[in-house]
């Protein structure tokens, strides 16, 4: 690599660890009525549930569609209705392996998490999102959900603000770990106040768990069409992607450092932050600190020289963010940010290479 292999990158990503549910692989629709445990529902789960209730087939996780203990011709009745899109309620497993049943249709959502509002305009259904958190009001205008209101952030969140928009559903953060306890907090709060809120955990950063979350939100919002249209643009790139690299050895591959914004200078992530590092992989790097057995963490700043990076990458949020319009950054900012990565102190022989 010459010395103008250099990169500092503002990735719309937040990284977390997601813990599958029992008995359901990440390709399965985790949606209750998907009785034969693929990717939809459809005519095969209704001959599926057929099966189960006359002994010839196993009972499945999502075979019970009602979600009421027992299979029976309700649950036929309840696959029929979502496959006509005329169901009452869903029931599904979240991203944070919690099963949560959705009253439908869903009309009014708040979106704690940036991931979500992009997943939902991305299935055509932003103009059900009435509550956005305050760091997507200040975002470019690539994520401004035209007439949303402000509810804070997951750290303070303005319950008041949420209660008056009298959410259908609120969607938070899955499993971004500095963010548990403030989710679940948000979770106890909302159900105490007001039990006709539904709050579901979603991520959308996960290059291979992104597909089954948004053919899960198009079951929630009746946009599963929008969803399968996506995703098949999708898997098309993600295959044209990892044919172009399957033949490069991995010695010759981009070695990266990826440097996190919070809470100090040399912190980065290890291979289960999978959000970052997993894109990091599938455009052809390789994460010089992989195997490290956490996902954000440390490092010494002579084990970064030690590593001998092609490239760097500075995940940043806030005002390297703003751009006035359209998706890109503060280039000033950008520059201040890459210059004080230049000077750090023990940094002398990477700033010989990438200035």
């Amino acid at each position: 690599m010459d010395n103008k292999t250099w990169l500092l990158a503002r990735l719309a990503l937040f990284t977390l660890l997601v813990t599958t549910p029992v008995n359901a692989s990440d390709d399965v629709l985790k949606v209750y009525g998907n009785a034969n445990m693929d990717e939809t529902i459809d005519e095969d789960d209704i001959a599926y549930v057929e099966g189960v209730i006359k002994g010839t087939n196993e009972k499945t996780e999502f075979s019970d569609a009602n979600y009421d203990g027992e299979v029976t011709e309700k649950d036929i009745t309840q696959i029929k209705q979502i496959i006509n899109g005329e169901e009452s309620e869903i029931t599904i497993v979240d991203s944070a392996d919690r099963i949560v049943t959705v009253k439908k249709p869903v009309d009014r959502i708040i979106c704690f998490h940036y991931g979500t509002t992009e997943a939902i305009q991305t299935i055509g259904a932003s103009e059900k999102i009435v509550g956005v958190n305050r760091q997507i009001v200040e975002k470019t205008d690539f994520y401004k959900i035209e007439g949303s209101s402000n509810i804070g952030y997951v750290n303070d969140p303005d319950y008041e603000e949420i209660l008056r928009l009298d959410p259908d559903v609120v969607f938070v953060f899955a499993n971004v770990p500095v963010h548990q306890t403030r989710v679940e907090n948000i979770r106890e709060t909302l159900n105490k106040t007001d039990p006709g809120i539904t709050v579901i955990g979603a991520d959308f950063v996960g290059i291979e768990r992104y597909v089954g979350e948004l053919r899960q939100l198009g079951y929630i919002l009746d946009k599963e069409a929008e969803a399968e249209e996506f995703i098949e643009f999708y898997n098309s790139w993600m295959e044209e992607i990892k044919g172009r690299l399957k033949d490069i050895p991995e010695d010759d591959r981009t070695k990266v450092y990826f440097e996190e914004y919070y809470p100090l200078n040399y912190n980065t992530y290890g291979e289960g932050s999978f959000g970052l590092h997993e894109s990091v992989v599938t455009a052809g790097g390789n994460n010089i600190f992989s195997n490290h057995p956490g996902s954000f963490f440390e490092v010494d700043p002579e084990a970064v020289i030690t590593q001998n990076p092609d490239v760097i990458l500075k995940y940043e949020a806030g005002s390297y963010a703003d751009a006035g319009n359209g998706f890109g950054g503060n280039a000033e900012k950008m520059d201040e940010l890459r210059d004080e990565i230049l000077n750090r102190s023990h940094r002398s022989s990477v700033k010989d290479r990438f200035k």
